[in-house]
């Protein structure tokens, strides 16, 4: 006589997690697996440790992994300060490894602390924290960590029309540097450059205002008003 019996999914969980990731590691840092689907919010940070000539061709890959039932959809983030990743599902996975820019591994001497951490519920997205910066004239280095420029604002106080560009760099950019971002920068108004997630910058943030709005020409006499906004 056969007998049917009551049975459920089992729920695993580890909400977060800190470990170091080297060379061609991949590891889990979080997982969780539980009964009902819900709003879930993913964060990752990773702090590189590197020789600095190779810190801007590295990058931390975030795998987020999410699903209900018997399908999940996966997608790969690279992490520039902080990531956040808003999902729905009743199972989320984190892997974390490291890549250089062109896709291929990296040497055992490059590692990153990583840090991952699922919460369970959406968060205040509307509140944004930002740190911000003010300077002026016609280049210099605005951050020497990974950023996410918000927002930049100024103006331009010289009589020629000219390019405001920011460098993901650490160190102050060279003539014909290819910029992340290049704005006018103009007599007036005021340049208004916006970005409400943040763009990432994975090595520093420099600046200079350029003759030219594709590549880096410098002009030394520049008098460029900045205040660069970076995400907490």
């Amino acid at each position: 006589m056969s007998t049917t019996h009551a049975t459920r999914r089992s729920c695993d969980v580890n909400f977060g997690d800190r470990e170091r990731v080297r060379g061609r590691d991949e590891k889990t840092i979080a997982w969780i697996s539980v009964e009902d689907s819900q709003a879930v919010t993913v964060y990752v940070s990773a702090e590189l440790d590197a020789p600095a000539a190779l810190i801007p061709r590295i990058r931390a890959i975030a795998t987020v992994e999410w699903g209900h039932g018997g399908a999940s959809f996966s997608e790969d983030y690279p992490v520039a300060r902080r990531l956040r990743v808003p999902v729905v599902g009743s199972m989320v996975r984190v892997v974390m490894r490291l890549l250089d820019v062109t896709g291929a591994v990296v040497p055992d001497t490059v590692s990153a602390d990583c840090a991952v951490v699922i919460a369970p519920g959406q968060d205040a997205d509307t509140t944004r924290n930002t740190r911000w910066i003010t300077t002026h004239g016609s280049g210099g280095v605005l951050s020497e960590r990974p950023e996410l420029v918000v927002a930049a604002y100024g103006h331009n106080s010289t009589a020629f029309a000219r390019w405001l560009m920011l460098f993901d760099a650490r160190m102050p950019a060279v003539a014909g540097a290819a910029p992340i971002i290049a704005r006018p920068a103009l007599l007036a108004p005021t340049f208004d450059i916006g970005d409400r997630d943040g763009r990432p910058f994975f090595a520093g943030v420099a600046w200079g205002v350029s003759q030219d709005p594709l590549a880096y020409v410098p002009d030394g006499a520049a008098d460029v008003h900045l205040e660069v906004g970076f995400l907490l």
